[in-house]
């Protein structure tokens, strides 16, 4: 995500207007900068284990004393672009990532919601029995067998399914605008219209119209002519051990769900109202990443102090929260290899008033 591409060697030669020298320096041979995303195209058949072996190799041979005075070790790595988004926890990601775990968590409250629906549409279909029972004696004394009624109602769970799914989709389209805002996403309706989506969503229509339906359709395939159509109650009729089973299950899901819901909405709070060390209200960040305003930082803090409605100005190397520098640090009196890696951030005057 970029707005626009600069040459390596276009940077390479930048000059520093200010002291008259390279801005950048030569990035091709900075083996010790860090902040430089490094891509590499591989062949379809080469061993990524390989490459990594290959890669500290050449580390070695160019940075190999200079980190072992300093302490430290360095073990790079190949890893997959498509894994970057979801499955990277590193530091100095380009942007925020999201986690793997959150789809599971998501899809499998879906799954719930789903079966809770599927199990409420087997009892109200198998409380219903009676009201089908003399249809089913009726289609069985003029020539139907139970193989026939199955896919009959089958077929009915089916068809119920599809039109669930159709007022699904049309409220997808209707609601997506007002989730967008809500999750802060950015999801289009043209994006979600795909072969993959299509395929997925008749296979689970099918299986949802089965599942839901498999139960009420050997029940009521079940029933027997003689004893409907002379009045007995069908002892299916009021249910059973599976009919139980079920509505505990349901009650279960649905207990766990508001469970899960009652705790995520603590820790939302929680990680909303938890204090960050500072107070963020009425602080504006304004980046000055040039060089010419940076030269002139004094003289321009000077003119926004003397606006009455500005109460303190500051600076920093980098917003908190945000990327700090890195760098060794070796406390007084210990030896020259025990050094420990610390981040840090350069401020101005004023920086602790200021926040």
């Amino acid at each position: 995500d970029y707005d626009f591409l600069v040459n390596f060697e276009t940077l390479n030669r930048a000059i520093d207007p200010v002291n008259k020298q390279l801005y950048y320096g030569d990035l091709s041979q900075e083996w010790q900068n860090f902040r430089i995303y490094t891509y590499i195209l591989i062949d379809a058949n080469a061993d990524p284990d390989a490459i990594d072996t290959k890669m500290r190799t050449m580390i070695e041979e160019r940075l190999g004393m200079m980190v072992r005075a300093a302490g430290v070790e360095l073990n790079p790595y190949l890893q997959k672009l498509t894994d970057i988004h979801l499955k990277s926890d590193l530091e100095g990601e380009m942007g925020p990532t999201g986690d793997e775990s959150y789809i599971y968590i998501f899809s499998a409250v879906a799954i719930f919601v789903l079966l809770i629906a599927c199990i409420n549409f087997m009892n109200l279909s198998t409380a219903r029995s009676e009201n089908r029972a003399k249809e089913v004696g009726i289609r069985k004394v003029v020539g139907a067998d139970r193989g026939q009624l199955i896919k009959q109602f089958l077929g009915e769970s089916i068809t119920f399914t599809c039109l669930a799914a159709i007022f699904a989709g049309i409220a997808v389209i209707f609601l997506l605008g007002p989730f967008n805002v809500i999750a802060e996403k950015n999801i289009s309706v043209s994006s979600l219209i795909n072969v993959q989506t299509g395929l997925l969503l008749i296979g689970l229509v099918i299986i949802v119209g089965i599942t839901s339906g498999s139960y009420p359709a050997f029940l009521l395939s079940a029933f027997r002519p003689a004893e409907v159509l002379s009045g007995k109650k069908h002892k299916g009729a009021s249910g059973g051990l599976l009919r139980k089973i079920l509505v505990v299950v349901q009650f279960a899901i649905s207990v766990l769900l508001i469970i899960s819901l009652s705790v995520i909405y603590s820790q939302m709070g929680y990680i909303k109202n938890r204090p960050l060390g500072y107070d963020k209200e009425n602080i504006l960040a304004i980046p000055l990443s040039d060089p010419a305003p940076r030269s002139t930082y004094d003289a321009y803090k000077t003119t926004l102090l003397s606006n009455s409605q500005i109460t303190s100005v500051s600076a920093a190397s980098s917003l908190p929260g945000g990327l700090f520098g890195m760098a060794l640090l070796r406390p007084v009196g210990r030896p020259a290899n025990e050094n420990l890696t610390i981040q840090w951030m350069i401020v101005d005057y004023d920086f602790i008033e200021t926040f």
